[in-house]
């Protein structure tokens, strides 16, 4: 199976990711951090109380740092039984 250079990327800051689930978290937050970085343009304003500098700074932080700290004790909840499309939930 062919590995996005992302994927490849993100693996690198916490190679510990990949003993979870079978790496099952990797891809997830690795798009995660992808969308929020391409959809900054959309909210970021050049004459906001932050500078372009600075917002690298901290989206820089905020994506090394917050994988590197991910650890076991951060272990994804057992997932819900998923729904069928157009079956209502009844209370």
């Amino acid at each position: 199976m062919r590995t996005r250079p992302s994927v490849r990327e993100v693996k690198q800051l916490n190679p510990e990711l990949l003993d979870r689930d079978g790496g099952a978290l990797l891809k997830p937050l690795t798009m995660s951090l992808f969308g929020v970085l391409n959809w900054t343009y959309l909210w970021f304003r050049e004459d906001g109380k932050l500078s372009h500098e600075d917002y690298a700074q901290v989206a820089t932080r905020l994506c090394v740092e917050g994988v590197a700290r991910l650890t076991q004790a951060d272990e994804p909840r057992e997932r819900a039984t998923p729904r069928k499309a157009g079956v209502a939930r009844v209370p």
